[in-house]
């Protein structure tokens, strides 16, 4: 029995980011990683804009559009990101048989 040839896939293109979307990627590293941004804004949404929380809160449309008003920005263009506590060393737990 004779298998047809598959077409090829397409080639992946690859581009160089773009300079909004180098900004969009340190400011979420930034807010995931800066231990003020942890504390204050724990267990909260927050969208990081050029180094600054713009926006903060519980309901995630309600951030995004608060943080679209403030920085100009299209609704969703910017990171929304959740900040959860970071996993604390627990101590050991002692079993007793």
């Amino acid at each position: 029995m004779k298998q047809k040839k598959r077409k090829p896939a397409s080639p992946i293109k690859i581009r160089r980011t773009t300079q909004e979307e180098r900004q969009v990627y340190e400011d979420a590293c930034w807010a995931l990683s800066d231990p003020e941004v942890r504390a204050v804004h724990q267990g909260r949404l927050v969208v990081p804009y050029h180094g600054r929380i713009v926006a903060s809160g519980l309901d995630s449309l309600a951030v995004q559009e608060e943080a679209a008003r403030e920085t100009g920005t299209k609704l969703g263009d910017l990171p929304l990101i959740s900040i959860v506590p970071l996993l604390q060393e627990m101590p050991p737990v002692s079993h007793s048989y």
